[in-house]
């Protein structure tokens, strides 16, 4: 007599089951705001800054791969705002495999020494 067991399905027996997920930040801001710095942190200790150079207003992050033992990510980004005469807004999002999980607008409403300050967080 032959007997056999089947797994459960995971990651050890499906291929397409992932531990990791793929990571993209992105910011935008009106042209007279310029990027200045962004970050994030992980809550399994990962973390990165982005430093710009010339002020993009416009920012998308390489993709990042980030494991579910993370189970937070927070993602700040900082704008200089200063010679802005129009009202400045900074807008972050965090994509987690291919879909907007997290997104933050912060407006002129809260410009502190020409700067605006966004931040969002994702938990999985």
């Amino acid at each position: 007599m032959i007997t056999s067991c089947k797994k459960d399905s995971g990651p050890d027996t499906d291929p397409t089951a992932s531990l990791d997920h793929k990571i993209i930040f992105k910011a935008t801001s009106n042209p007279d705001t310029y990027l200045v710095e962004g970050s994030y942190t992980d809550g399994a200790g990962g973390k990165k800054t982005f430093g710009f150079t010339g002020g993009p207003f416009s920012f998308i992050s390489d993709e990042i791969v980030i494991s579910t033992t993370a189970k937070t990510i927070n993602y700040t980004m900082k704008a200089n705002a200063e010679s802005n005469k129009s009202k400045p807004f900074l807008t972050v999002e965090i994509w987690v495999d291919g879909v907007k999980k997290a997104e933050n607008t912060t407006n002129g409403s809260v410009i502190t020494g020409g700067y605006l300050t966004a931040t969002t967080t994702y938990t999985f």
